[in-house]
């Protein structure tokens, strides 16, 4: 269990982790040039699913920055663009 001195990133990736590890930025990220990493993150979830399929971890911008920069990508949003993702492949 994460103690309550642990960053809040570190405390997300004890979570349940499946495949690579993206991060996406509304604010920062760009979709031509980001790579997924913190330092060049992808502008949009699609983004990651498109370069590294449906087998990766999303992290987002964070709602509270005073909890970290950091936050998962929700189950609803990872489901609605999993869902675009997969009519994209068709």
């Amino acid at each position: 269990m994460a103690t309550s001195a642990e960053a809040p990133t570190e405390q997300l990736e004890a979570c349940s982790i499946q495949g690579t590890i993206v991060y996406t930025s509304e604010k920062n990220g760009s979709d031509e040039n980001g790579d997924g990493s913190q330092e060049k993150p992808f502008q949009t979830p699609l983004q990651a699913y498109r370069q590294h399929g449906d087998n990766v971890t999303i992290y987002v911008d964070s709602k509270d920055e005073t909890k970290g920069r950091w936050e998962l990508l929700s189950k609803a949003q990872a489901k609605k663009v999993k869902t675009r993702y997969e009519e994209e492949k068709r």
